[in-house]
Formats: structure tokens, sequence, C-alpha cells
């Protein structure tokens, strides 16, 4: 019986599944592992975190008095220096970050299991497929929907939610998803740049047992449907989305059209972009196909200046100290995977309004400052490896600012990082 073909690297995991064979998630895992380029960062629980950033600073002092190829042993590790600086920098590989992690919190492994916290194996098999799948493929809508419910699954992360890991209520979310009226975006994209070393970093966490084996079984369930999915045995995935209409689950328009859309919407709220067929190429040109009369862009205008006039920013004084109040709280409330998630809350506490200005047009714009070392380095276009969009503080904190802003109806306004 000859042997079967096991891929060692993601791209070649990639092409088995563009060639419709299946690879299992435990060859992923493998090929993960072994490509350099792909970083994986642990994300330790709060009561640990003070002992792993000693550990982390421990390391990088060793680093300046021994060199970073030092093969001296960290204090209160078996690792050697340049193995511990490869792993505190997102270099190190699953298997270990495990052995690490179980040498400095032992006491973890008795009741919690590693990891992948922002994206399963099975999720990351799935986007590959995506990626190297053909858009006229008849399989690719259920697989669309198969990537939804990994990434509901996915979600998942505390063990309150325990009596979520259940197909029927994954499936209510999809279907809950596919009945939006507007085109639900599949980002699977994003996860292939994970996987390709491209962008981002994959983010290993510790689970309760529990909780990681719940998720197991129904990972390998899933894992079963995709295996059929792919080797063209689709019967079982159809049984399985039945009650489900899943021809929402449709990628989102191109960037252009989407552009198109938001202005659209901005110059008149009233008037809506007409539903487009799949696969239409957006127009060129000066947006082509809109036209609004002149009336009623200075009506619109003269409408938003006024409510700028009653706003409460012309107290600015009162309106920073207002914000300011709630800002740490609100910021803290809102630092939830994916986004930067709240560990010693030294973040939430250094973000803090500084001014407020009007813009030539008469809006508000809120000038803010935060900690920027060393959270500045997961704003996108940052160097390194650390941004990925999702993680941006930048983000975080307008959206706090914009949370608090709304008791006041200050209406349209701005934010800036000073």
């Amino acid at each position: 019986m000859a042997k079967v073909y096991k891929p060692r690297t993601v791209k070649g995991v990639s092409d088995r599944l563009a060639r419709d064979v299946f690879v299992s998630s435990k060859v992923l895992r493998k090929a993960i592992d072994r490509d350099k380029t792909i970083q994986q960062l642990a994300i330790i629980p709060g009561d640990y975190a003070e002992r792993y950033e000693d550990l982390r600073k421990a390391t990088e002092a060793m680093v300046q008095e021994f060199g970073e190829d030092s093969r001296k042993l960290v204090p209160g590790t078996r690792l050697q220096v340049r193995s511990a600086q490869r792993i505190f920098g997102g270099g190190g590989n699953f298997r270990q970050h495990k052995r690490f992690l179980e040498q400095i919190m032992p006491e973890m492994k008795e009741s919690h299991e590693l990891g992948h916290k922002n994206i399963s194996v099975l999720r990351g098999n799935m986007s590959l497929a995506l990626e190297g799948m053909e858009a006229s493929d008849p399989r690719r809508p259920h697989l669309r929907a198969l990537f939804q419910v990994a990434k509901e699954l996915d979600k998942i992360v505390s063990e309150k939610d325990l009596h979520k890991v259940d197909l029927d209520y994954l499936l209510e979310q999809v279907k809950k998803t596919a009945s939006k009226k507007r085109k639900y975006t599949v980002d699977y994209k994003a996860d292939v740049g994970l996987l390709t070393g491209v962008k981002g970093v994959i983010e290993l966490e510790y689970e309760p047992i529990g909780l990681n084996q719940a998720k197991g079984r129904v990972s390998a369930f899933m894992g079963e449907l995709f295996k059929d999915l792919i080797e063209g045995e689709s019967k079982k995935v159809t049984e399985f989305f039945n009650n489900i209409d899943i021809s929402n689950l449709r990628g989102s328009p191109t960037l252009p059209i989407d552009v198109l859309d938001v202005l659209t919407e901005e110059l008149d709220p009233k008037k809506r972009p007409k539903k487009r067929k799949r696969g239409r190429k957006p127009s060129t040109g000066n947006l082509k196909g809109i036209s609004y009369k002149s009336s009623k862009k200075k009506k619109l205008r003269s409408v938003k200046q006024k409510k700028v006039r009653k706003s409460p920013a012309m107290q600015p004084l009162q309106l920073i100290g207002l914000i300011n109040k709630e800002l740490p709280n609100t910021v803290r409330k809102n630092m939830q995977s994916p986004a930067l998630v709240n560990r010693t809350g030294r973040f939430a506490e250094s973000v803090k309004l500084t001014d407020v200005v009007q813009t030539p047009k008469g809006y508000p714009s809120f000038g803010y400052t935060y900690q920027r070392n060393p959270y500045q380095v997961f704003e996108e276009g940052s160097s390194g490896n650390w941004s990925n969009g999702e993680r941006d503080p930048r983000e975080l904190i307008d959206k706090s600012i914009r949370e608090i802003a709304a008791q006041f109806a200050i209406g349209r306004f701005y934010t800036r990082r000073q």
C-alpha cells in the first residue's frame, strides 16, 4: 500500500486542498509549527501575567549581558536565553510555548489546556480551502457556512458559556447571520494572512479542560463534514444546513462599491444603494450613477452645522472632564477579543482626552493619549509584527469615546491620537 503523502508546509497544505485532497488539522498544526515565519504568542491569564512579565524582563536583561545566542538558563526555567527570547518575541511554536508555560505555571495544566485563541486550526484549514477554491465552485457556499460555524465556536472562550458549545446553538447563530439583509463578509483572508506569516500573530491561551474538550468534540464533527465536502461527498453537509438559507453568506462587495455605498448613505440617508447582482463590476470614473441636487446638499450641511453649534463641545473643559471620568471603565469593558484584552488595567487607566477643537467645518475633534510604550506596537502600520488590524488601540479608544459621547448627543465628531 502506497504511503499517504502528508505536506510539511502550510503552502503544501494549501496546494493539496486546492486539488481537492483533504488534509487533517493535525497535519496543518505541525506545518504551522515548522514555519518560522508564522508568529505565535502566548496570552497569559491575569493572575500569571506578572510572573510572565518578570521572566520576560529577566530574559531581556540576560540578553543585554550575555548576548542573544547565550545558552545560559533563565532563572526559574530550564530554558536557554536564546530560546526564551524567541518565545517572548512570538517566534516559538505551539509545542515550545506549551513546554515553557508548563515550567513556569505547572498548576495550570491540572485544570487547563493550551489552545489557539484567535484562530482554531480547523478554521485555518477551512480558510486555506476557501482561498484555493474557484469562485464558481458549487461547494463554496457550504464551505463558507462551515467556516462561519467554526468562527462562532472560536468565540466561546469562557466556561460560563459552555452551554453554547452545542451544534443547534451554533447553527442558530449562523442562521441569524445569514438572515441579515446586508452581505456578510467572510473574512477568511485575515486567517490566511496569519497562517502564511504575512500579517498578524497567532495567539495561544490556556482554557479550562472541560471547555477545551467540549469544543474539541464539536470540531471533530465539523472536521468530518469538512473532509466530506473537500472530497466531493457533500450530502452530509447539505443535510447539516438543511433549514438554513446560506445564500446570503457571501463575500463583501469590492472596495469601490463599499465606498460608493458609504457615500450614498452619508449624502442622503434616505437613498439606499441598489442591490447589486453578484459578480457585477464596480463602475469607474467620478462615482457614475450618483447625482444630488445642490439644494439638498446645502440643506443637509446647514442642519449638521446647526447640531454642532448646540453641541456640548462648545464647553470643552466640561466635556473633557465628563468623558475622562468614564473613559477608563468604558475602555476596560470594551477590551474583548479579538481587540486588545484587559490583563493588568494599565492600558485602560492610561487613556485620557487631552483637548477638543473644532474642525474647519465646525465638527468637534477630540485629541487623546494613551501609554504608547508598549501598546503602540499594536497600531496598524507600526513596525514589527504585533499589529493585525483588530488590536489597534486607536480603534478601541475611538469606540469607547463614541460610546460615552452618545450620552451627550454630540453628533458627528472625530478623534485623533496625539
